[in-house]
């Protein structure tokens, strides 16, 4: 995992390891494409209750955002989201999705890389 909301899943996806990555490209169109916030497909894909193309669709999405041709994520997530049983995507897009939501555990909310911790000045009296 990365600052970036990157990821490589340790885990073969279809033909090998691949990123993913959810910036906010991918969560507009994802939001464009479910008509629902990107937080309340999380939340679907928790309840294990997504619509049918919640997974694939953010399967592709992530993969796209992770630097592979939109033709080439369409045929991968073709083969092997969208023709494979449903719930066996539910992991992978939950995992692709909170990392661009929630971001990753080497991550602090508010600092960008390299940003130092401003001096807290000291009390004053009064």
């Amino acid at each position: 995992m990365s600052r970036d909301a990157s990821i490589t899943i340790s885990e073969i996806f279809g033909d090998g390891h691949h990123t993913f990555r959810m910036a906010i490209g991918q969560l507009r169109e994802l939001q464009e494409k479910t008509g629902v916030s990107p937080f309340a497909v999380l939340a679907r894909l928790i309840a294990y209750l997504p619509m049918v193309d919640d997974a694939p669709e953010i399967i592709r999405l992530g993969l796209i955002g992770g630097g592979m041709a939109p033709p080439e994520a369409v045929a991968l997530t073709e083969r092997y989201a969208r023709q494979r049983p449903s719930a066996e995507s539910i992991p992978l897009g939950t995992t692709i999705l909170k990392a661009g939501l929630l971001g990753v555990p080497d991550e602090k909310p508010g600092k960008s890389a390299g940003e130092a911790e401003a001096p807290v000045p000291p009390p004053t009296t009064g």
